[in-house]
């Protein structure tokens, strides 16, 4: 009998759990990134809207607005000079406030204590959303080191950003759908409204099986109406007319989400066709069609495998959003581990992808400053996420290849195997009940 050789993804799951084990190898790889995240961050300090807690005073002095009842300047000139006061920085043109109403209102209490100390405790909260996180999702052993020395985490603490949110909400509604708890999960999934763009890829995913997922649709509606309607007794109707016109990029002036710098498709076109602004829009259009239809059929040769789809739908939100940035990319976290857990024959890839994410986000921000506009245009953002489709269309091959056998959904569990999981060394076990 001969020895089989072990594929791709063996090794490397030999080499991380080797790794892992070894406290010296555990510091030397935690020292490596953080020394090159650290690099590419300094570099681009130098950059606009790259100082530290510069994001964090807009979102201080947001919740002073809302609680002042000035709500109607969030979307004005006023704020970004009221932040730049507080933060005694000179980012006037960056420090604008692009969220919802209702984030300056659930920020106020934040705003009653100074801003240095209110950007020590924001930054403590980021942590502790970050490791529940990781708990929900269960993550195993190499995401807890990756979570807190990658760029976009970086990134994210370092402006004071609120990327952490979002990936501890993703992490909820992949819980309440692991539970099949839809209608929960739907009401969860509509506190992304403080950023709602981070909400587009599973909106897409549930509307196009609205049939399955249509208690998760109502309770993400009703949680929206609510989140809403009380926002709106607060603070009344013009701050939300006025944040419709920013995310519809029809403001009157200063920044939208179409006009500020994304690492997104829309903003790839945006750069590259300067002079050519008119193509801009249906080339974007085209781009998240095509995304739309991609991940439709992904979804239909992948029935049943649930996981998957969620995993797919939180990938194709970059995608799709026309206003997002590196430290949101914080979400990633959750489709990187369920694939990590469900496709272990192929984690070697998802190594690739993870040493690519590292070098996109640095070399965005430091090219962004280096040759400005250009180094937008280039959009590494968006090899990034033909790299993911293509890697995604290799998972349905072998998917398909393996149509004969079994299926297994080991992270959100099947009702054949009554919810059997992998653990960190690859084992099945049966997990506790929900």
């Amino acid at each position: 009998m001969g020895v089989s050789t072990p594929s791709p993804g063996q090794r490397v799951d030999a080499l991380v759990s080797r790794g892992m084990a070894n406290p010296v190898v555990m510091a030397a790889v935690l020292l490596m990134v953080g020394v090159v995240s650290a690099l590419g961050l300094s570099l681009a300090g130098s950059g606009a809207g790259a100082t530290t807690g510069a994001d964090f005073a807009v979102f201080h002095t947001a919740g002073e607005l809302a609680a002042d009842g000035g709500s109607d300047l969030l979307y004005e000139d006023r704020l970004a000079e009221l932040a730049n006061e507080k933060f005694g920085g000179d980012d006037e043109g960056n420090l604008v406030y692009l969220n919802p109403p209702v984030m300056a209102q659930v920020l106020q209490p934040l705003s009653a204590v100074p801003y240095r100390t209110a950007f020590v405790l924001w930054s403590a909260v980021t942590l502790v959303l970050t490791v529940a996180a990781l708990a929900i999702l269960r993550a195993p052993r190499p995401f807890w080191l990756l979570a807190f020395v990658v760029p976009p985490a970086l990134l994210n603490l370092q402006l004071g950003q609120n990327g952490a949110v979002g990936l501890v909400i993703l992490a909820g509604v992949f819980a309440l759908l692991r539970s099949e708890r839809s209608a929960a999960a739907g009401l969860v999934d509509s506190l992304l409204l403080f950023k709602p763009t981070l909400a587009l890829g599973v909106g897409v995913w549930w509307l196009i099986t609205c049939r399955r997922h249509w208690r998760a649709l109502l309770g993400a509606a009703a949680g929206g109406a609510v989140i809403v309607a009380t926002s709106v007794v607060g603070v009344g109707v013009e701050p939300w007319r006025r944040f419709v016109e920013v995310a519809t990029g029809e403001s009157a002036g200063g920044s939208t989400w179409f006009t500020t710098a994304s690492v997104t498709p829309w903003e790839f076109w945006r750069e590259l066709l300067i002079g050519a602004e008119w193509l801009v829009m249906p080339l974007w259009l085209a781009t998240a069609m095509v995304g739309v239809v991609a991940f439709r059929a992904f979804v239909r040769r992948t029935a049943g495998e649930e996981s998957l789809h969620l995993a797919a739908a939180i990938a194709l939100t970059p995608w799709l959003s026309p206003h997002l940035l590196i430290y949101d990319w914080m979400i990633l976290f959750v489709p990187a581990v369920i694939v990590w857990s469900l496709v272990p024959q192929r984690r070697d890839r998802w190594v690739q992808l993870g040493a690519w994410l590292v070098i996109a986000s640095v070399v965005w921000r430091t090219s962004s400053v280096q040759i400005d506009a250009f180094g937008r245009a280039v959009q590494f953002g968006v090899v990034i996420y033909g790299w993911v489709a293509v890697q995604a269309a290799l998972l349905l091959v072998d998917r398909r290849a393996s149509a004969g056998d079994e299926r297994l959904d080991p992270v959100l569990g099947s009702p054949d195997d009554g919810g059997a999981v992998l653990d960190d060394d690859g084992a099945l076990h049966q997990p506790r009940v929900l």
